[in-house]
C-alpha cells in the first residue's frame, strides 16, 4: 500500500489486528509514485474485462430473453413480454456502441494518443469490412433515431430444417421502411437472411478480435506496467513476518485547519489481482493469434473476459 505522511509518499503496509496500523517501509520519490500511478491504470484498463464486460453481460441477458421466445413463440405476442425483449435488445445494441467508444478512450487515457490511434484503426476497419458488425451498428443507429429495433425483426420457421425449430431474423422489406440510410454492406448481409444471432455472435467475435489485437499491440507496456506492482508488492511482502500483514490500500494524510492537526485515510491499491489478470489477458491474446504464452502457465480453460 501507499502511505502519504507529511515527507511525502511511502510504501507501506497495514497491519492487522484488534487495531489496525499503517507502518511504512520506505519513501518514493515523485517519480516513482507517478510511474505506479500510471502502471495502476494500464493494468486496470487492459484486463479487458473492463472494456468487453458490459457487451457481454448485455448479449447473456438478451440471449436468456430471446431463449424464451424461440421456445415459446406466443410469448412473443405478450405485450410486457415484447417490452422486456426491445429494452434487451436496445441495451445489447447500445453496448456494443459503447464498446467501442469505451476501448478507444480508456486505451488512450492509459497508453496514450499512439495507442488510441491503433485501437482506433481496427475498430475503423471493422467498421468499413465486416458485414455483420455494420449491420448491428446500424441497426443501433436505426432504434437510435428512427424505430423500435424489435419491430423490424420477426419469428418464422427455420426453413432449412424440419424439427420445427423457430428463427429470429430481420425483416429486409422492414429495414428499408425505416427511413434510415442502412449501408450497402449492411443491406447485403441482410438480403442472405441471416439468424439474428448470426449477427450478433459474429459481431462479439470481431469485438473480441479487436480487442485481443488491441492488447497483443502494446504487450510490452502491460507487462512492464505489472512488473513494477509486482516489484512493489514483493518489496512490501518482504517485510512481513508472522503477522496477518498485506499491502493493501491506505495512503495516510496530515493536514493543518484552525491550528488543529488532522489525520484521514485515502484509499491507493497495489493491485497486484489486476496486474496477474492484465498478463492474463496478454498470453489470452497471444494464444488468439498462435503464440505461445510468455507471461503466465499454461491453463486447461480459458478464463471469461
Amino acid at each position: 500500500m501507499l502511505a502519504i505522511v507529511d515527507e511525502g509518499w511511502m510504501l507501506a503496509r497495514l497491519v492487522a489486528g484488534d487495531t489496525k496500523q499503517v507502518l511504512g517501509i520506505r519513501s518514493m520519490s515523485p517519480a516513482e509514485v507517478g510511474g505506479l500511478k500510471e502502471a495502476s491504470a494500464v493494468v486496470t484498463t487492459m484486463t479487458g474485462h473492463n472494456l468487453i464486460g458490459p457487451l457481454i453481460k448485455s448479449t447473456n441477458r438478451l440471449g436468456s430473453v430471446t431463449t424464451g421466445a424461440l421456445q415459446y413463440s406466443d410469448r412473443a405476442a405478450d405485450l410486457e413480454f415484447r417490452a422486456e425483449w426491445s429494452m434487451a435488445l436496445d441495451e445489447w445494441l447500445m453496448h456494443l456502441a459503447m464498446f467501442r467508444r469505451r476501448t478507444e478512450r480508456e486505451v488512450g487515457l492509459a497508453l496514450g494518443q499512439s495507442a488510441h490511434d491503433h485501437a482506433a484503426s481496427h475498430f475503423q476497419r471493422l467498421y468499413d469490412e465486416h458485414p455483420e458488425f455494420r449491420a448491428c451498428w446500424d441497426w443501433r443507429n436505426a432504434a437510435q433515431h428512427h424505430v423500435n429495433p424489435l419491430h423490424i425483426t420477426h419469428l418464422h420457421a427455420d426453413e432449412s430444417n424440419f424439427d420445427g425449430r423457430t428463427e429470429w431474423s430481420i425483416a429486409p422489406a422492414a429495414v428499408a421502411a425505416t427511413g434510415y440510410g442502412w449501408s450497402r454492406i449492411a443491406r447485403d448481409r441482410l438480403a442472405e437472411g441471416p439468424s439474428v444471432w448470426e449477427l450478433v455472435s459474429s459481431a462479439i467475435d470481431a469485438c473480441e478480435r479487436v480487442l485481443f489485437a488491441v492488447i497483443a499491440h502494446n504487450e510490452e507496456r502491460i507487462g512492464n506496467a505489472a512488473d513494477l506492482i509486482f516489484g512493489l508488492c514483493r518489496e512490501v511482502m518482504n517485510t512481513i513476518d508472522e503477522q496477518p500483514e498485506g499491502p493493501v490500500t491506505f495512503a495516510a494524510f496530515q493536514a493543518e485547519a484552525d491550528g488543529d492537526s488532522l489525520v484521514g485515510l485515502s484509499i491507493h491499491p497495489l493491485r497486484y489481482d489486476l496486474a496477474s489478470h492484465a498478463l492474463l489477458a496478454i498470453d489470452n491474446a497471444r494464444e488468439h493469434f498462435g503464440e505461445p504464452r510468455k507471461w503466465t502457465p499454461a491453463k486447461s480453460t480459458p478464463p471469461t473476459q
